[in-house]
């Protein structure tokens, strides 16, 4: 039974990993568009909808180039539909 209830945390342990993976790819995408230094306590996902934690003058940068950036999620296969 322990090893049952192991294997059933191990697959919590893999999603977060793989969670924290996307959002490290989500903030490079996000640095390397807007030419903004952004960490990824900045970025907040909820749903498919991507949350930014910034000043609105760097939200107001990435805003303009807004489509290039979600292309760029979708090529990546990030499901981001919205960024706010």
């Amino acid at each position: 039974m322990s090893e049952h209830i192991g294997q059933f945390f191990e697959n919590f342990k893999h999603l977060l990993s793989l969670g924290q993976a996307n959002k490290e790819l989500i903030v490079s995408i996000l640095s390397g568009q807007s030419k903004i230094p952004i960490s990824s306590d900045q970025v907040k996902i909820k749903g498919d909808i991507l949350i930014l934690l910034t000043s609105s003058i760097v939200k107001s940068e990435l805003f303009l180039k807004r489509d290039k950036i979600l292309a760029e999620f979708k090529s990546k296969g990030i499901r981001i539909t919205d960024i706010r």
